[in-house]
């Protein structure tokens, strides 16, 4: 794979890449949907391990949910 958007692209795939994709990656409500998981906190630590990341970002609001 030569490009960073081919590599990201089988990421997702649950393909194999090496080395692992470097970079930020923003984790969608339909890429949760797809994967059958819930866009809570669960959900992103779930789906970042599957992915092999490092770090988790969540958005924070001042509204209560």
């Amino acid at each position: 794979m030569s490009t960073s958007k081919e590599r990201v692209s089988a990421a997702l795939q649950g393909r194999y890449v090496s080395p692992p994709c470097c970079g930020e990656l923003w984790l969608g409500s339909k890429l949760f949907e797809q994967n059958q998981l819930k866009d809570d906190l669960e959900g992103h630590f779930e789906l970042c391990h599957e992915l092999g990341m490092d770090i988790v970002s969540l958005p924070v609001s001042e509204s209560p949910v």
